[in-house]
């Protein structure tokens, strides 16, 4: 005679489906702790910036940008956006399945909280990655300092001048260039052919500041690079696959700062202001008058 399940009201929500148990949750919950030693490891980096600078920047990070980005570096696309894609998809489907599971039939609690337990359990190994991957670079040791630069604010007069240098060489460079039936400048490159110029750029730049150089992948074209421009997002580095990803419908003269950009994030510059600077030293040591134009018009933008 075949067995009924006579477990009624609560118990039928606390039960857990055969082959699963709570003690089990329990232990998969104890993975959760990476988040705290994460934050731990964050609130050291801050307070050493020199030992990031020296260990993690200069040595452990490069390896694992130019040893795990290689694997990436093949793929013709951004496989960073791939990925996005088929993880919103995935969770989404997760969380539909499981809060039906949940409203129609038994072991509601347990399949709430094993969603739950999930979710957080996704999100700690995503942030422990983020960290270990690229984050800690947020908390090397400024850019001035590693070029032995005197930083400091600079008057008004002095930006005057900057500015007017900045224009005048850009005016100078755009006289070369082609340009289209409204003045326009014009591609004489494809857009994928301008991030291809980015490696060798800053090889280029690697002749007189040598830890600039290394074999880093070109930064990749975004699929849905139009409907980013509602974002207002020009670009972005992936930390979990190591790729520069440029939003290919900006405007044609800074599409070059903006790939230059995304890749001094590749090479472990994490802060804004010094990717913008590091971008624009790239686009001027390159040989290409496109790249040192994008990059002039970067600077008198800022």
């Amino acid at each position: 005679m075949k067995k009924t399940d006579t477990r009624t009201g609560i118990n039928a929500w606390i039960t857990p489906p055969s082959g699963c148990s709570w003690s089990r949750l329990l232990v998969r919950m104890l993975w959760l702790s990476l988040f705290p030693l994460t934050l731990l490891t964050v609130e050291w980096a801050a307070a050493n910036p020199r030992a990031v600078e020296t260990i993690y920047s200069r040595r452990v990070y490069p390896f694992i940008s130019q040893a795990w980005g290689f694997l990436f570096g093949w793929v013709p696309f951004s496989a960073f956006e791939i990925l996005v894609y088929a993880a919103l998809l995935l969770t989404a489907g997760l969380v539909v399945y499981t809060l039906v599971r949940v409203v129609a039939g038994p072991h509601r609690l347990y399949r709430l909280a094993n969603l739950v337990v999930g979710l957080a359990l996704a999100a700690t190994v995503l942030y422990a990655m983020f960290i270990g991957f690229w984050g800690l670079n947020y908390h090397r040791m400024p850019l001035a300092d590693r070029l032995g630069w005197d930083a400091r604010p600079s008057s008004a007069g002095e930006l005057a001048d900057l500015c007017e240098e900045l224009i005048l060489r850009a005016n100078a460079i755009r006289m070369t260039l082609p340009d289209d039936e409204n003045g326009v400048v014009a591609p004489s490159l494809a857009k994928e052919e301008v991030l291809a110029l980015i490696p060798a750029a800053y090889e280029k730049l690697s002749d007189t500041i040598e830890w600039m150089g290394g074999r880093y992948a070109a930064p990749k074209p975004v699929l849905a690079s139009r409907l980013m421009c509602f974002t207002e997002i020009t670009g972005i580095f992936s930390p979990f696959t190591l790729e520069a990803n440029v939003n290919v419908a900006v405007p044609y003269p800074l599409l070059g700062a903006t790939a230059a950009h995304e890749a001094a994030h590749q090479r472990g510059f994490a802060r804004e202001d010094e990717a913008n600077f590091i971008a624009f030293m790239a686009c001027r040591a390159s040989d290409d008058a496109y790249l040192a134009y994008s990059g002039l018009l970067l600077a008198a933008i800022h």
